[in-house]
């Protein structure tokens, strides 16, 4: 059962995470502390188990989608560390086929992941039940040729953390706890912190080629001006105002009327009556 491991010392920090990254493992990455690999922006979530290979962590994932556990598929940036016991049991050949599959049913069940990232094998002299010892870490190496190779195909990164024997635990299979660990972390970090920068400048960009998001519809709230009511207004006024020359046929027949109704004499009674 994959197990999560959480430091007994860590801490959530007050900021707020941009991005979430998720690292799934067996047990090379076991102590490998998640507070040593979050950037400011990716808060990363480690889970592990012991003997995992590709076969089992496909089982694992399929069984979280099956009971909708779907937060974990809503993780941006995915890091793995398998293979090694692929590599053990079944030679670095098919382990290099195991994997390709592997990766192509990850990208079905985590659509929205921005970015992958693959840890490479490390040193091993520790013997297997296929290869002795003296045979196993050259297939190791193998693999890891393989998998760069790979990386380019399916577009995934591969993440080396560089460790050599001195750097390696005395079963001759996990990293040490005092240096090994350490330049895991460091590589894991380095590459979240990559990733985060990357994706933060895209954002940016974005939102300078793109500054009318930012305030969306911010014109259409402003009152819009409406000429044809105010011309409608002004037309409605000059109505209901009289014309000069209304006025002035009013006043003229105003004047007619009154010349009518006033008595009318004709010469000759004006003249009787001067006389």
């Amino acid at each position: 059962m994959i197990k999560s491991y959480e430091h007994a010392n860590y801490t959530k920090p007050a900021t707020l995470h941009k991005f979430s990254g998720l690292r799934l493992s067996n047990s090379i990455c076991k102590y490998v502390r998640p507070e040593q690999v979050s950037t400011t922006n990716i808060k990363v979530n480690v889970s592990f188990e012991s003997g995992c290979d590709c076969s089992r962590m496909i089982d694992f994932l399929e069984k979280k989608q099956q009971i909708e556990e779907t937060h974990i598929f809503q993780t941006d940036f995915l890091v793995f560390s398998l293979c090694t016991n692929d590599v053990a049991n079944l030679g670095a050949d098919i382990a290099f086929q195991q994997c390709q599959h592997f990766i192509q049913r990850v990208r079905q069940l985590f659509p929205r992941v921005k970015a992958i990232g693959w840890l490479a094998l490390l040193p091993r002299w520790k013997p297997s039940r296929l290869f002795r010892s003296s045979d196993i870490d050259e297939n190791n190496q193998k693999f890891n040729r393989l998998l760069q190779m790979l990386s380019k195909q399916m577009n995934f990164q591969i993440i080396d953390a560089h460790l050599q024997h001195q750097h390696m635990h005395q079963d001759g299979l996990h990293p040490s706890i005092q240096s090994g660990r350490i330049l895991i972390e460091k590589a894991l970090f380095n590459w979240f912190t990559t990733q985060s920068q990357r994706f933060s400048l895209d954002n940016k960009d974005n939102q300078q080629h793109h500054p009318q998001q930012q305030r969306p519809q911010q014109t259409q709230q402003l009152p819009r001006p409406q000429p044809q009511r105010q011309q409608q207004y002004h037309h409605q006024q000059q109505q209901q105002l009289p014309r000069p020359q209304q006025q002035r046929q009013q006043q003229q027949h105003q004047l007619k009327q009154h010349h009518q109704q006033r008595p009318q004499y004709n010469s000759y009674q004006y003249q009787q009556k001067q006389q």
